[in-house]
């Protein structure tokens, strides 16, 4: 069966910054404790910066906190913050300082905010921070007493490892990183906490080359328990998270067979019914990955009852779900002959049809995958069914697209249709290839006759080959004699034969 090439990923935020909007409750701690120029609501530009700077190195609590305060407030800020100019102040090396252990928990805390930010920036920035020291620094406030200060090392950690490949690599490999974020979830853990730490778990699963799965093989068992949680933004985080570790190339397909062992196929396809287009993506994704897997692997998913949900999802209203559930039916049906009867039995196949006719042809080209699959592995009775459905119209309506490997595919599958008409008598009418007929009925031939003119060499010689075995009759070979100028004795003049009628009933 032909295996489908996986479709590119949608893209996941890799990076988020804390806005002042979205910690109401911080604003209990900005009271009165500083008074100076930069207390309370007042707002500060970059010109303060270098009154700013001079007060967090200050020997008063009061104002370091203060100035500290109102540079995380200038990093909050909605649009533009001002990262670089911070950068060039050299007021990082300060609040990098402001997380040692023996620090004042507010400002470890505020300090943890406006670092956040400045790795929720540029690329060249995160690794500003990085070069630094700031992974190690906020690994070692994973186990701080306060609940703020542990969410904020989080974050900044999810920031840094969403960055880059590289950057996730040194978070993964700094010791008490994996450690830290999974002693923060469990049945007592605050819902922010659990948010952050799925969140930073997804993007250390996440990237291209893919991280050592060894490092990310611990994951699994809490990351199954944030799968269970009832919050939308924990379950959507986490599936991405399954829905980056199940994408396997490994020649022996651990990473699926671990996602599989950790037991959340049943969580993931009941997912698929969600009624959060959020959650139902990143589910979508995880059990279409799980299904390029072997054939075992796929039939997990199947004894867990996922193509009546599969089949839901080809009516949905969201196109790239569409799309991605006729990728995953693709690849259940590139699996063995059970599971192609299963998806028949499903009533998976008229719907299938049904959208190689009308849907948006990014749709369109991912059903016909699914039904090509079908009849490339599919047995004589479901190649039978298959027909019955009416799949040549689309298939040869798609000759006339104009990507030459959907072209390839539909020439494929015809060619493939066209041998089982020609070895099976009961699609014969009096000798002839009743799959043929239809074939030229449905428009095809014409079709298939201008590929013979395509640019693509694979496609022009695809047609020409289904030319010269379906559709050449006795009367075309003998074409040449048939058409030789007979002499006549009497006149002197030459005569062109009328070639006789076709008896099998076609006339090319």
């Amino acid at each position: 069966a032909v295996s489908l090439r996986k479709t590119a990923r949608e893209d996941q935020v890799m990076k988020r910054r804390l806005r002042s909007s979205q910690r109401e409750q911080s604003e209990d701690r900005e009271n009165n404790s500083f008074n100076g120029n930069f207390s309370g609501g007042a707002k500060t530009t970059v010109s303060d910066l270098p009154r700013l700077v001079a007060g967090i190195r200050s020997h008063d609590s009061k104002q370091k906190f203060g100035c500290c305060q109102a540079i995380r407030k200038m990093l909050s800020v909605e649009k533009n913050p001002p990262i670089q100019p911070v950068l060039d102040s050299g007021a990082a090396t300060d609040l990098l300082n402001f997380l040692s252990p023996n620090e004042n928990a507010q400002l470890q805390f505020e300090a943890a905010w406006a670092l956040t930010n400045i790795a929720s920036g540029s690329s060249k920035q995160t690794s500003a921070l990085v070069s630094m020291g700031a992974i190690p620094r906020f690994v070692s406030l994973l186990g701080n007493q306060s609940a703020d200060v542990r969410e904020q090392s989080v974050w900044a950690l999810g920031n840094i490892a969403g960055d880059s490949p590289a950057h996730r690599d040194t978070v993964l490999k700094t010791p008490g990183a994996i450690k830290g974020l999974m002693n923060l979830i469990g049945p007592n853990s605050g819902v922010q906490t659990l948010r952050n730490c799925a969140w930073a778990m997804s993007n250390l699963c996440r990237g291209k080359p893919a991280p050592n799965f060894e490092y990310i093989k611990p994951m699994m068992a809490p990351l199954k328990m944030l799968l269970t949680h009832t919050d939308s933004e924990v379950i959507t985080d986490t599936c991405w998270a399954f829905s980056y570790v199940s994408d396997d190339s490994t020649h022996d397909n651990r990473k699926i067979r671990a996602v599989i062992n950790s037991g959340v196929i049943p969580k993931l396809i009941s997912l698929l019914d969600h009624e959060n287009t959020s959650i139902k993506t990143p589910a979508l994704r995880t059990v279409g990955n799980i299904v390029t897997g072997d054939d075992r692997q796929t039939e997990t998913v199947l004894s867990s009852n996922a193509l009546p949900a599969l089949k839901a999802l080809l009516n949905s209203s969201k196109k790239s779900i569409r799309k991605e559930t006729c990728w995953t039916i693709s690849n259940i049906t590139a699996g063995v002959k059970s599971q192609i009867e299963q998806v028949v039995r499903a009533g998976i196949v008229p719907p299938l049809i049904d959208m190689m006719g009308r849907a948006e042809f990014d749709v369109k080209k991912e059903a016909a995958w699914a039904i090509a699959n079908a009849i490339s592995g599919g047995d004589d009775k479901q190649t039978k069914y298959l027909l019955e459905q009416s799949i040549i119209q689309p298939f040869c309506d798609l000759l006339t697209c104009h990507d030459p490997k959907i072209v390839m595919l539909c020439l494929d599958t015809l060619a493939k249709i066209l041998e089982f008409g020609k070895g099976q008598s009961s699609f014969f009418n009096d000798g002839m290839n009743k799959c043929a007929d239809v074939v030229e009925e449905c428009g095809g031939l014409d079709k298939i006759e201008e590929l013979q003119r395509h640019d693509n060499e694979e496609v022009y010689e695809k047609a020409v080959d289904i030319i010269r075995n379906y559709f050449e009759t006795e009367e075309e070979e003998d074409e040449d004699v048939t058409l030789q100028p007979n002499f006549n004795e009497n006149s002197t003049q030459f005569s062109f034969g009328a070639a006789t009628s076709a008896t099998s009933g076609f006339n090319f």
